[in-house]
């Protein structure tokens, strides 16, 4: 029973130190603190309001990427069209933001080098909830005008 215990610690021992010596192993998200509202209102080239209505891998951008496209209901900074696609990682020990189909988050974001919006954990974004003092900050949204849609627009939009 003892030789048992004894191999177990070092096997706990062995992981431990692969661990240790391979940070590329645990390398997490690390943020330097929240953002202030003025200062992500400030950067931010978009800052909108809506549900993601849909969540898609990004493979024509690359490995472990996903798009969530969200339904804008309402916006503050510029104006974005009536639906956005946002990139991230989809994993959040990597700084991809965790979107959730039907889920409604004010978004705080601004396109990269190559023109495509990028969100990650460490912004502003965040869901949306009763209260949210961002909300409040931000004053009355502008809405989009609402459209009429067909039907094969309405299913291109949940694909």
């Amino acid at each position: 029973m003892e030789a048992r215990a004894r191999m177990a610690t070092r096997v706990v021992l062995v992981a431990f130190a692969v661990l240790v010596a391979s940070p590329a192993l645990t390398a997490a998200c690390s943020c330097n603190g929240p953002t202030s509202f003025e200062e992500a209102l400030r950067v931010s080239h978009y800052v909108f309001k809506g549900p993601v209505i849909a969540m898609r891998p990004a493979v024509e951008h690359g490995p472990n990427l996903v798009v969530a496209t969200l339904q804008v209901a309402a916006w503050w900074k510029g104006a974005p069209s009536e639906v956005v696609e946002v990139l991230t990682v989809d994993n959040t020990a990597a700084c991809g933001f965790p979107f959730f189909v039907g889920s409604e988050y004010l978004v705080y974001v601004s396109p990269n080098e190559s023109g495509s919006l990028w969100e990650g954990l460490c912004s502003r974004t965040h869901a949306v909830y009763p209260g949210d003092p961002d909300l409040e900050a931000l004053g009355p949204p502008h809405s989009l005008p609402v459209t009429a849609r067909t039907w094969q627009q309405i299913k291109k939009l949940y694909r």
